[in-house]
């Protein structure tokens, strides 16, 4: 009996020592294939890059992945917001997308992707009929339309801008989505309502824990 329970812990814990070194030979294969990606492909990411990351995620090892940012800036909020935020924006052009990724103590916080309309980007929408749907093709439609859903904007000299943020629980370690759009043929800035931009194509997604984040879609773009 003692030989029996001595094998089968030692059964036990081989079969997790195994099972670990898979998660671990997973996690590098998808890591590799990313930095494969960019590396020997025109400098292009692939085209489901925004499952391979999550908020929260260490800014060394996302750089240890995708590279250096070409450009870095920092926006202390105090001077604008009268809160002790410090944003940390760092800017990413490859030949299929730009990408912006904000981070405080080191950690990813938000990410923000535009691409060409002929990289087939894909973007998450968890309650779209579109299997993959895809970043400068994809459209809003019905199910934009909820109660819940928030709707933020920009006007400026350079840019005219709506935003959709939807909340669709916590998966991995972020919560909220951004879908954005241009603004046309709209006069009435105070009132915006989600059918009015129907149709309007998706030309930027993204991720954050922090809804107030987005705002930082065109800083850069």
């Amino acid at each position: 009996m003692k030989d029996f329970i001595i094998n089968l812990i030692c059964g036990t814990l081989g079969g997790l020592v195994v099972y670990y070194i898979q998660i671990l030979n997973e996690k590098k294969k998808k890591k590799n294939y990313i930095k494969e990606k960019i590396m020997y492909d025109k400098k292009t990411i692939p085209q489901d890059f925004i499952h391979s990351i999550h908020i929260g995620m260490s800014m060394n090892k996302i750089e240890e992945i995708i590279g250096l940012p070409l450009f870095t800036h920092t926006i202390d909020e105090n001077e604008l917001f009268g809160n002790d935020l410090i944003i940390n924006i760092n800017e990413y052009r490859f030949e299929n997308c730009f990408m912006k990724i904000i981070h405080q103590n080191n950690q990813l916080s938000a990410i923000i992707i535009s691409s060409y309309r002929d990289a087939k980007i894909e973007l998450i929408k968890p309650d779209s009929e579109i299997d993959k749907p895809i970043i400068g093709s994809f459209c809003v439609d019905v199910t934009f339309e909820n109660e819940n859903n928030e709707i933020i904007h920009e006007i400026n000299m350079r840019d005219s801008w709506f935003g959709i943020i939807e909340y669709h629980g916590r998966i991995g370690g972020y919560n909220h989505y951004c879908y954005y759009g241009m603004l046309h043929g709209i006069d009435d800035f105070e009132n915006l309502k989600i059918e009015q931009f129907k149709g309007e194509i998706i030309e930027a997604f993204g991720i954050s824990s922090n809804p107030e984040l987005f705002k930082y879609y065109s800083s850069t773009f």
